[in-house]
């Protein structure tokens, strides 16, 4: 489950499309310029890993940190970055990678695309960790100083809360990461936010989730490969998250935060290693029975 901070809407500085490079070049002194201009890309702002285990009676939830630094052949990247200059697919296989999981089906929503499906959900009950002050484009925990109080708002303050499409936006982009506990908090925030939805989904009956969820497929409102068919076809395991006899587990990924120096920005250093050991112990277990399986 990937959501990006893609929202054009907000924010007008994204580096041009190829249709709008190829236009800019006719005007050539302003395209020589544009190669040095500082633009904003989409981040994935929030990856989850999901995985329903029949077998094992177990659903687990492991949020992969924004901030983990990443080595690929161009060089080190935070997991964030991989979306916009590699794309999904790399993203995906990245996930796999530092898990040794399959990944049978995945969800990229963008923030925008999933502020209606909560808006058009009623909203979503759960509980934050800290007060969350929010205007539009920044969300930060801190509160502002008396004299900034109106440019950041309080929207949602510590506790129980009923967040709405645009408070989800607000819980995905805030990635205020500058300490382990900070990866924690951020960990744990994406962990409630995904029951909260899961909670909210198998409050539904079947009919309406199954109408639910066709309308997103419809409307393009995620690029998923969980067709409708397969949606249905999983319907008893996702409705077995109110089952009492499953188990629900939060599954940090191994590592630690190196935190920032005057020379570099602070980041997550994954143990991939220790990551693929670990998770090894929750690879899919073949079975004669394809509706045994385990679904990533």
């Amino acid at each position: 489950f990937v959501v990006t901070d893609y929202q054009p809407d907000i924010f007008t500085d994204y580096y041009p499309t190829d249709e709008e490079l190829a236009n800019m070049e006719n005007e050539n002194a302003y395209f020589t310029g544009l190669l040095s201009t500082p633009f904003r890309r989409p981040r994935a702002c929030a990856t989850l890993l999901f995985r329903a285990d029949k077998e094992r009676k177990e659903f687990t939830l492991t949020p992969i940190p924004a901030c983990t630094r990443v080595t690929t052949v161009a060089g080190n990247y935070e997991f964030a970055d991989l979306y916009d200059l590699y794309g999904r697919d790399y993203v995906i296989s990245q996930v796999s990678a530092m898990t040794g999981l399959n990944i049978d089906y995945y969800m990229v929503v963008n923030v925008t695309e999933l502020s209606q499906i909560i808006t058009n959900m009623g909203g979503i009950h759960m509980y934050l960790t800290s007060d969350l002050y929010y205007n539009g484009q920044i969300c930060t925990t801190k509160k502002p100083l008396p004299e900034e109080e109106d440019l950041i708002p309080l929207l949602y303050q510590i506790g129980n809360n009923e967040i709405d499409g645009p408070g989800s936006t607000a819980l995905m982009v805030h990635n205020e990461i500058e300490s382990q506990a900070d990866v924690t908090a951020r960990d744990t925030l994406l962990v409630n936010f995904f029951t909260a939805v899961m909670n909210t989904l198998t409050a539904m009956p079947e009919t309406d989730l199954t109408s639910f969820y066709d309308s997103i497929c419809a409307n393009a409102m995620a690029d998923t490969t969980l067709s409708v068919p397969d949606f249905i076809s999983e319907i008893g395991l996702i409705y077995a998250w109110n089952d009492a006899s499953f188990k629900k587990t939060t599954l940090d990924y191994p590592g630690k935060y190196i935190a920032a120096t005057d020379a570099a920005p602070g980041y997550f250093s994954p143990n991939t290693d220790s990551a693929v050991s670990f998770f090894k112990n929750y690879r899919r277990l073949p079975s004669a029975d394809p509706a045994e399986n385990t679904t990533n």
